[in-house]
């Protein structure tokens, strides 16, 4: 690996890549792949990630983005410690869960309940399940390229390659381009089977894309309250960055600043 500092010497990283391959495709998953081969992570702090070649990098990554305070702040790695001392998996509700669930509604007073889930595939699965219970109806329009996860109907209009995937499952999802909302009005017009749209209220890629916020989202919300269409935003990434209370505050206090 060659750098606007020199080449980065990868020789442990290379032994450890051999190794994986053996019992692992690529003997990474593709996430954590970069070009000639994998690096191999000894620690972290702060905005520091370090191999086990001893090289230093700067972490844009941060978690794929779930890393708000860095690597190993220390008042994370105190509340986990402690916690670490009272158990890992109980297996039950604790007091905690309810503290967690009513600071959420706090902040994001748009929340009436609230389920969490484990990971961001399954929480996008079961928004999408939950708006087909609750409308009766099957389909949801995605944005093109949006991610939403690696659950079938969440891989519709990002890799149309990917294998493995039954077509029944593309026939659910309607794809449509990012930030048009004549598209969205369409597809709901022609269609009475749309129970859903879920986007990446910031734009595909966690923004790199971006969508014209606030006027996409605030004219998305109201067509689709319009039509009895359940609008989802998927804040896996976005959540509590943009504003307190998301992408919703997010796209709400810009319109309000901008009416006279």
């Amino acid at each position: 690996m060659t750098t606007p500092h020199g080449e980065v010497k990868l020789e442990r990283s290379q032994q450890l890549m051999k190794e994986a391959s053996g019992f692992s495709p690529k003997g990474v998953p593709n996430c954590k792949w970069w070009a000639p081969n994998a690096f191999f992570v000894s620690g972290a702090r702060g905005s520091r990630i370090y191999d086990v070649d001893g090289n230093e990098y700067v972490d844009y990554v941060s978690g794929h983005g779930a890393l708000l305070l860095g690597h190993s702040h220390p008042a994370i790695a105190e509340a986990v410690s402690k916690q670490i001392q009272l158990g890992t998996h109980l297996g039950a509700s604790t007091d905690d869960e309810i503290r967690w669930a009513k600071a959420i509604k706090a902040l994001m007073p748009s929340i009436e309940k609230l389920r969490f889930h484990s990971s961001g595939t399954e929480a996008t699965l079961m928004a999408m399940r939950l708006a087909r219970a609750y409308t009766g109806k099957d389909k949801v329009i995605k944005l093109q390229d949006h991610f939403h996860g690696w659950h079938d109907y969440a891989m519709a209009g990002s890799d149309r390659s990917a294998p493995g995937i039954p077509e029944a499952s593309w026939g659910t999802m309607v794809v449509v381009p990012p930030d048009d909302l004549s598209a969205v009005e369409d597809v709901i017009k022609r269609d009475p089977d749309i129970a859903a749209i879920i986007l990446e209220p910031t734009g595909a890629h966690f923004g790199q894309l971006p969508l014209d916020v606030p006027n996409y989202l605030t004219g998305l919300r109201e067509l689709t309250a319009q039509a009895g269409v359940i609008l989802i935003f998927d804040e896996v990434v976005t959540g509590f960055r943009l504003a307190y209370g998301g992408a919703q505050e997010f796209a709400e206090q810009r319109v309000g600043s901008s009416r006279p």
